[in-house]
């Protein structure tokens, strides 16, 4: 039997790591050297491109073309500059990925470009280009790296590009559409649009598609349409509902799903009207579950907060 104390040991573990393990409070404002407002020159997503990693957070500050990252006590340890004189040219480079603290895969968009960069040997790789040997891309979407893989989404072409680490195209799963997130290395999920209803599916290397979640638009007139947040690694599915401009509903509902389509939770917000109408999303997936994303205005100064969701169960 295990001794009431090391019971007891668990249990406070068990409950404190769902207290907000993650939560970063981060300086919004380009003059006060913090990270970009959604109108800001330079800025094609927002929130910035981000990814959380060992504890800490990876930040893509677009307009200065870098990383930054952040301490889980929010504080800036590192800047990874893209401004080099070989990325210069590759660039500038809207969106990113990071297989880990030393490895990233860059996006720019008007070149179809998709680069690697390696900070610990200090080496970039062009790893596709639009009009060369490499051309890969009709356009170049969103990346997103797991399970030793690199993701990229093609957005006029709906399909998803699949990369090794060093970069060699290994295959491509076509239909794998814009809204897309992986579950394993042939899989990725992705939400398609028929009449009345959001569907979300996997759909696999070969082009075979499942559906497993439905939601109707007809039935719930304070929403249009469903969008794919992300998996995290206990395959656990993420979905925003995207609530209906004309009926001034300033919120955002996140849905958590198993891989199953089984619905386990969901969780609403208030938004602000700037985050209503400027934020392509308001969550992040993390590895064990989902954050909120919120930019906090003040006359103090302006904060973006990443706060681990608290789902009511």
């Amino acid at each position: 039997m295990v001794p009431d104390f090391f019971l007891r040991l668990i249990l406070f573990l068990i409950c404190t790591r769902g207290i907000h393990a993650y939560e970063f409070s981060l300086p919004v404002g380009l003059e006060k050297g913090g990270l970009p407002m959604p109108a800001d020159e330079g800025v094609s997503l927002y929130p910035p491109p981000m990814q959380v990693l060992d504890d800490s957070l990876y930040v893509l500050h677009a307009p200065k073309q870098e990383i930054r990252v952040y301490s889980k006590d929010s504080e800036l340890i590192r800047t990874i500059s893209t401004q080099t004189e070989t990325l210069t040219t590759w660039g500038p480079f809207q969106d990113f990925t990071a297989a880990h603290g030393q490895q990233f895969f860059l996006a720019g968009w008007s070149g179809r470009r998709l680069v690697s960069l390696d900070t610990s040997m200090g080496i970039s790789r062009l790893l596709a280009s639009g009009g060369g040997h490499r051309d890969y891309f009709r356009s170049v979407g969103r990346l997103v790296f797991r399970d030793g893989f690199l993701f990229a989404s093609d957005f006029r072409e709906g399909s998803v590009r699949i990369f090794s680490t060093i970069g060699n195209l290994l295959g491509n799963i076509a239909g794998g559409g814009v809204q897309f997130y992986p579950l394993s290395a042939n899989e990725v999920l992705r939400v398609v649009e028929r009449g009345e209803l959001s569907i979300v599916q996997t759909i696999q290397l070969g082009g075979r598609a499942h559906s497993f979640f439905e939601h109707d638009k007809g039935s719930d007139s304070a929403a249009n349409s469903l969008q794919l947040i992300g998996a995290d690694l206990y395959r656990r599915i993420y979905l925003e509902k995207v609530y209906a401009a004309e009926l001034g509903l300033r919120k955002a509902e996140v849905l958590q799903l198993t891989a199953t389509g089984k619905l386990l939770a969901r969780q609403d917000f208030a938004l602000t009207e700037k985050e209503y109408f400027e934020f392509e999303t308001h969550f992040l997936i993390l590895p064990n579950g989902v954050a909120r994303v919120h930019l906090n205005e003040a006359e103090s100064g302006n904060e973006l907060q990443i706060t681990e969701v608290q789902f009511q169960r």
